[in-house]
Formats: C-alpha cells, structure tokens, sequence
C-alpha cells in the first residue's frame, strides 16, 4: 500500500464530514513534514518515541558490532566478524581491512523497532527500514554534531 493508496483510503473517509478538501500533493506534503519532524525529535534528543494505537517504540540503538570466534565440527577455528569492510581500502592494500568508525569510538548507530510492548498480532513478520534521508539525516548528526552522538544509548534489553 503506497500514498496514493491512503489517500484515496483518506479521502474516503473524509467524504461527508465538511472538512476541506486537500490535494494528493497537499496530502503527501503534512506526511512527509510530519516523518520529518518526527526523525528529527528522535536525533536531538536520543529518546525512544512510543508509537500511538501499541505499535511499540522507535528509538536510535547504538552498538559495537561483535567479532566471535566459531569451532567446526572438525576442531578448526574461524573468525566471524559483524564489523563492516571497507572496499576502498581492501582492494588498494589487497586485504580484508574492517570500518573501525573511530569518530564515534567503533560504535554504529540505527534506527530500532521494539515490538515487545506492541498490540499488533502480527507484530513479529513487519520490520522497521528507516529511509535514506533518514539514515543521512542520523549520520549528519552523528558527524557534525558529536554531542549528539552521547545521547544515544545502547537499547537491546532495556525496552
């Protein structure tokens, strides 16, 4: 279901009640002004948002991504590692070299969707993909404005 579809569903609902009548362009502008200001709150102030009608809580999760050491069932060991590659360099110096992010101190920062207060019954099969403005949007602010960065807290088990 894209916008065009709530609008219509919108206009619909809207018919007989005397509202004024608002254009698709109109409509699309409210929502994307609205899921601007909304992104924005989350990057100032680092605090999770609960969503309206029990859809669970947006919030910015910061993390450090984890290197684990696995045993084969034939006794070797191997390496896996969460940490993202940086192509640029690997190529140039014909190696694997990892991203070590160290303006924010190897940490990696995202947008996460609790479910675990959510009312929706089928909760578990949606996932959360913040658009690109949104994701630029959380690196503006991580990158320009590094105070923001220490509002942002580590949320795997505290929500």
């Amino acid at each position: 279901m894209g916008s065009l579809d709530t609008y219509k569903k919108f206009k619909a609902a809207h018919k007989n009640t005397g509202t004024k009548k608002i254009t698709f362009q109109q409509y699309a502008d409210i929502i994307i002004g609205f899921n601007v200001k909304f992104w924005e709150y989350l990057c100032e102030t680092g605090l999770p948002l609960k969503l309206p009608k029990g859809l669970g809580t947006l919030v910015i999760n910061k993390y450090k991504p984890k290197t684990t050491i696995k045993i084969r069932e034939d006794g070797t060991s191997y390496t896996k590692d969460r940490r993202a590659i940086d192509f640029v360099a690997s190529r140039k110096y014909g190696k694997k070299i990892y991203q070590l992010n160290d303006h924010t101190n190897g940490y990696i920062y995202h947008y996460k969707w609790t479910k675990n207060k959510n009312t929706m019954e089928d909760a578990p099969i949606f996932k959360f993909e913040g658009c690109r403005i949104m994701k630029r949007t959380l690196a503006h602010y991580i990158k320009e404005k590094p105070e923001t960065a220490a509002k942002y807290s580590s949320w795997d088990k505290k929500l």
